[in-house]
């Protein structure tokens, strides 16, 4: 995004930001507390694109007052997007983006101040790099915290970085990512699956080819309120199931990931599976038989009185 900034002799030139935080909003609930936090970094060198993905809510009139701040730019899509293809949203801001790095950021979660100061402090001491990770917690409608990602290496390689992804403890999300975005959109952008469940996790180990650099303070904040596709309980489960299955697939197919991190993908999706086993289809429910032939039988186990 180009902003005007004055020029030597008085008059306006135009320079393009470091960062742009390209925001794709549905919900208002949230909405001025996102960009409140995001209008007050300390580091002031970005942009902020908020994308209506044409929702019911007046989400003009949250966003109008922020619009006095020349970083700020507001665009509404004809018609919905996100509800079932929010990757194709995500891609739509990437294609148009022109800053050197982007942050897909959301309509409900929360930044630190200093996110972008302490963040880019990690972009200027690994050049290489084409992601970096902020430490981060989970917030609930009201702001308490219920999760917190545990202590990181503020530099991890590719093969450390997929292995502690799938660990159990790592908390999922898109809006804590720094993304290079010349690496991004070679890479195609944002890789697709159902509800963009995974597409952060895959999009994310697909830009890890030269490390991940990973803040040590947690400097972002998750919102988990009830109201978002991330946290609806059964009503998107065979999605999130096909997208499971999906990336799963995928995961195999590359052979540049090590034999334990696929290992430890693997159990993380049987975990996913025993979750939304209620919510499986026939047919999705013998494409996990098919897909963990030996795991997706102790599945069938445990879940009997539910088959």
């Amino acid at each position: 995004m180009l902003l005007p900034a004055r020029g030597r002799t008085g008059g306006f030139v135009y320079k393009v930001v470091k960062y742009s935080f390209l925001l794709p909003a549905y919900k208002g609930a949230f909405l001025k507390e996102a960009l409140d936090s995001i209008q007050a970094q300390t580091y002031e060198d970005f942009s902020v694109v908020i994308s209506d993905d044409c929702s019911p809510d007046p989400l003009y009139e949250i966003v109008q007052p922020f619009l006095a701040d020349s970083r700020f730019r507001y665009r509404r899509n004809d018609s919905n997007i996100g509800a079932e293809q929010l990757v194709t949203h995500w891609n739509l801001l990437v294609k148009e983006c022109d800053s050197p790095y982007l942050i897909m950021a959301g309509d409900d979660d929360l930044y630190e101040p200093t996110f972008l100061e302490e963040m880019d402090r990690l972009v200027v001491k690994y050049p290489d790099a084409n992601l970096f990770r902020s430490r981060m917690n989970i917030i609930n409608g009201s702001g308490a915290i219920s999760r917190t990602d545990p202590p990181n290496e503020e530099y991890q390689t590719r093969s450390e970085f997929i292995d502690s992804l799938f660990d159990g403890r790592y908390i999922h999300c898109v809006g804590n990512y720094i993304f290079k975005t010349g690496f991004l959109k070679a890479a195609g952008g944002f890789k697709y699956f159902p509800l963009g469940w995974f597409s952060d996790d895959i999009t994310a180990l697909i830009c890890s080819e030269n490390g991940v650099a990973r803040s040590q303070a947690v400097l972002f904040h998750f919102r988990h309120s009830g109201i978002s596709i991330s946290t609806k309980e059964n009503v998107y489960d065979h999605l999130k199931s096909q997208a499971t299955i999906s990336s799963h697939k995928w995961i195999r197919k590359q052979v540049t990931i090590p034999r334990d991190a696929r290992k430890k993908h693997k159990e993380y999706c049987l975990k996913l599976y025993r979750h939304y086993w209620k919510g499986l289809s026939f047919k999705q429910r013998i494409c996990v038989l098919l897909n963990f032939p030996i795991y997706g039988w102790r599945i069938v186990k445990d879940r009997l009185n539910v088959v």
